[in-house]
């Protein structure tokens, strides 16, 4: 039996800062869910029984209480990739 952990929050940055920026129809940055999706269907190729994709918190968890450090380095996320992230998650909810 095969099962994946996928840790969609970090698949999110690595589509973001690995992929060429790309528009729709509309103009509206698709580059993070074109990326995502071919990630994830590059998982689907080794034909798991299951999988489950997880997401940050977006709320401080016990770690930044333990370890203030945590993710300080992290840039403030910009626009164009803060608004692909419900629209990626919304698909995946879907699968």
């Amino acid at each position: 039996m095969k099962f994946f952990l996928i840790d969609g929050s970090s698949f999110l940055y690595r589509a973001y800062y690995a992929f060429p920026p790309m528009t729709d129809k509309d103009g509206h940055n698709v580059n993070v869910v074109y990326g995502f999706f071919r990630m994830l269907m590059k998982i689907f190729q080794e034909k798991p029984d299951y999988f489950v994709i997880t997401w940050d918190s977006p709320v401080k968890t016990f770690r930044h209480e333990e370890y203030p450090e945590y993710k300080a380095n992290r840039k403030k996320m910009d626009d164009d990739f803060k608004h692909q992230i419900p629209i990626t998650k919304a698909i995946a909810a879907e699968l």
